[in-house]
C-alpha cells in the first residue's frame, strides 16, 4: 500500500486512531481516494491507495494531502487553494519567520506589488520584463560593507556588472537608463544638480585627473574662472589682459590690454566704427606716411556733394506705395558725427516704399562717377534689395545698392552712376532710397545710413594702402601751398570737411571736398 503523509498533518493522523467511529464530531481525519478526494468506504480501504484528509461532519474537505499538494478549502464550493511541493531530492526546510504579514509569491505576470507605510490605493510595482535570451540576475549591493549609513534612504542603480559588489565605484561599470543623473546636495530641497549626457555616436572617455589628494573643484564653462600656474596650448582668449613672450590670439578683446614683446595684430572694431569706436594701440603700429604732390579741387562745378548731414531727420520725407518705413534720426548708431538716418521697415512694406531727400537745385550729374555712403543693417542685404533712385527733371534712374552681408556693422558701399545721360541726369533735383520686391520681402528690419557723398574720379587721391576699417585711420593730413610766393605754413585738413575716405577693395582713396588744387599734402595713416 502506497501512503503519502505530510509531516504537517501527522498529528492529525495520530488523533484519528483515538477518534470514535461515529461521525458526530465537527471534523475528522479520514482516508481519501486520491483522484476524487472523497472518503473511501471501509470495505475498500484495504485494497486502495489513499491519502489523508481533514473533513467536517458533512464530508466537506478542509485539508488534504496527496503527491506533495496541500489543498485548502475556503467557502464550501468547487474552488480551493493548493500548495504544491516539488518532489524533493533531499530533506528541505521552509521556515516562516516570527512575524505577521502577507506572503509575496512568484507572479505569473512578472510584477511584484508593494504597499507603502500607508495602506491606501497607491502601491509600488516592481515589473520584470519577460527574458527572451537567457536567465538574468539583478544584484543588490552590500551597502553596509561599504560603510553606508543604514539610516539613509537609498535607490537602486542598474549596472551591467554581474557582481554582488555592484556599486557606483565598481571598476568598469556601465550604467544604463536615462541620459541624466540628478543629485541632491547636502540640503534636501527643490534644487538639484543635473548631469546631462548627450547621446554618444562613439565611445567617449572623461578622465578625472589625479590631484594627489588635494581637494579640487570642477570648473563650469559658463562661469568666470581664475587659472593659476596653468599651461595652455594654442588658446584663443576673448577679452583678456595678458603679458609675456608667447603670441596670443586676442580676436575677441573689446577692452584695453598690455601687448606681449612680439608682433601683435589688433582687429578692427566689430561694429565698423559705430559712434567713433576704434581699437587703439600705444607703441609701434602699422602706420605710414602718404604724400600728394598735387591735390584736387572738390568744388569744381559742384563735383563733391554731401548727400546727408548730421541732422537727417528733417531732410527726408516718406515715399509711400504700401507702407513706408519710419525715418528718424538715431544717436545710438552712427558712423559719422553723432546721428544717422534710421529707416525702420515694416512687414507691410512693398516695392517702391522708402524715403526721399529734400529737393535741391538742379545739378548736372552726367559727368559724375560715384555715389557712396555707410550702411548698418540688422538684416543681411543682397545687391538690389534697396535701390538708389536719382530724380531728374526728365526721368528717374534707379541703381542697385550693393550687398551688405554682415549685420550690425557699418559697411561702406559705392554705387556706380556713370550710366547717367542727358535724358536722366543733367537736371538732378532729388534722390530716393527705395525697397525692391526682394527688399520688401525681408520684412521687419532696420537700416541706417550715414556719411553719403557724390563725387567724380577726378577728385580721388590714391593712398596706395588698405586703411584699417575704423574711424581715424587717417591720423593727420597736412596741406602746404606749392607756389614759390606767399606764406608756406602747413594747414591741417579736416576729415569730412576738406576730404572724406573712399574705401575700395584693397587700396583706398581720399576724395577732396574743398579746393586743394593749389596745395601739396603729407599725411600719416594706419593701414592693414
Amino acid at each position: 500500500m502506497k501512503k503519502h503523509i505530510l509531516a504537517t498533518i501527522a498529528v492529525f493522523a495520530a488523533l484519528s486512531c483515538l477518534a470514535p467511529a461515529a461521525e458526530t464530531l465537527d471534523t475528522a481525519l479520514r482516508k481519501l481516494e486520491p483522484n476524487t478526494n472523497k472518503p473511501i468506504p471501509k470495505a475498500q480501504i484495504a485494497t486502495s491507495n489513499f491519502s489523508y484528509g481533514l473533513l467536517d461532519k458533512n464530508n466537506n474537505i478542509l485539508l488534504s494531502a496527496w503527491e506533495g499538494t496541500l489543498k485548502y478549502q475556503g467557502t464550501f464550493n468547487a474552488f480551493h487553494t493548493s500548495i504544491v511541493i516539488t518532489d524533493p531530492t533531499a530533506n528541505r526546510t521552509i521556515t516562516f519567520p516570527d512575524a505577521s504579514g502577507t506572503v509575496v509569491y512568484n507572479p505569473v505576470a512578472g510584477t511584484y506589488v508593494f504597499e507603502g507605510d500607508t495602506a491606501d490605493a497607491f502601491e509600488t510595482t516592481l515589473a520584470v520584463v519577460d527574458p527572451t535570451v537567457a536567465d538574468g540576475t539583478v544584484w543588490f549591493p552590500d551597502l553596509m560593507a561599504t560603510g553606508f549609513d543604514a539610516d539613509n534612504n537609498v535607490s537602486v542603480v542598474i549596472s551591467t556588472i554581474n557582481s554582488g559588489l555592484n556599486g557606483l565605484g565598481r571598476a568598469g561599470a556601465v550604467w544604463t537608463g536615462p541620459s541624466t543623473i540628478v543629485a541632491e546636495g547636502a540640503t534636501a530641497n527643490t534644487s538639484e544638480v543635473t548631469v546631462n549626457f548627450a547621446d554618444p555616436t562613439g565611445d567617449n572617455l572623461l578622465t578625472v585627473s589625479d590631484t594627489a589628494g588635494v581637494a579640487d573643484t570642477f570648473a563650469m564653462v559658463t562661469l568666470a574662472q581664475t587659472f593659476a600656474n596653468k599651461t595652455f596650448t594654442s588658446p584663443i582668449i576673448n577679452g583678456a589682459t595678458s603679458s609675456g613672450s608667447t603670441a596670443i590670439n586676442l580676436s575677441g578683446n573689446t577692452g584695453a590690454f598690455t601687448t606681449p614683446t612680439a608682433d601683435a595684430t589688433i582687429p578692427s572694431d566689430s561694429t565698423g566704427g559705430n559712434l567713433g569706436a576704434s581699437n587703439s594701440l600705444t607703441g609701434i603700429v602699422n602706420s605710414t606716411l602718404v604724400t600728394f604732390g598735387t591735390m584736387t579741387n572738390g568744388t569744381a562745378t559742384a563735383k563733391t556733394v554731401a548727400l546727408m548731414d548730421d541732422t537727417p531727420a528733417a531732410e527726408f520725407s516718406a515715399v509711400t506705395v504700401g507702407t513706408a518705413p519710419t525715418d528718424t534720426q538715431d544717436a545710438t548708431i552712427a558712423r559719422k558725427g553723432t546721428n544717422s538716418l534710421k529707416l525702420a521697415w515694416p512687414d507691410a512694406a512693398v516695392a517702391g516704399d522708402g524715403v526721399q531727400w529734400t529737393a535741391f537745385s538742379a545739378e548736372d550729374w552726367t559727368t559724375e562717377e560715384s555715389v557712396g555712403f555707410w550702411i548698418y543693417t540688422d538684416v543681411a542685404l543682397s545687391a538690389g534689395d534697396l535701390t538708389f533712385v536719382i530724380v531728374d527733371s526728365t526721368a528717374d534712374h534707379a541703381f542697385n545698392i550693393p550687398a551688405v552681408a554682415t549685420i550690425n556693422k557699418w559697411t561702406w558701399v559705392e554705387v556706380d552712376i556713370s550710366a547717367l545721360a542727358t535724358t536722366d541726369g543733367d537736371a538732378v533735383t532729388n534722390y530716393k532710397i527705395l525697397a525692391s520686391t526682394a527688399g520688401a520681402a525681408k520684412g521687419v528690419m532696420n537700416t541706417y545710413f550715414d556719411g553719403g557723398w557724390k563725387w567724380d574720379a577726378t577728385e580721388e587721391l590714391a593712398l596706395g594702402v588698405d586703411l584699417v576699417d575704423s574711424p581715424g585711420a587717417v591720423r593727420k593730413l597736412m596741406a602746404l601751398v606749392k607756389a614759390n610766393t606767399g606764406t608756406h605754413d602747413y594747414v591741417a585738413l579736416v576729415e569730412d570737411t576738406d576730404f572724406f575716405v573712399h574705401s575700395e577693395s584693397g587700396n583706398d582713396f581720399l576724395v577732396t571736398i574743398t579746393d586743394q588744387s593749389a596745395n601739396a599734402a603729407i599725411g600719416l595713416v594706419n593701414h592693414k
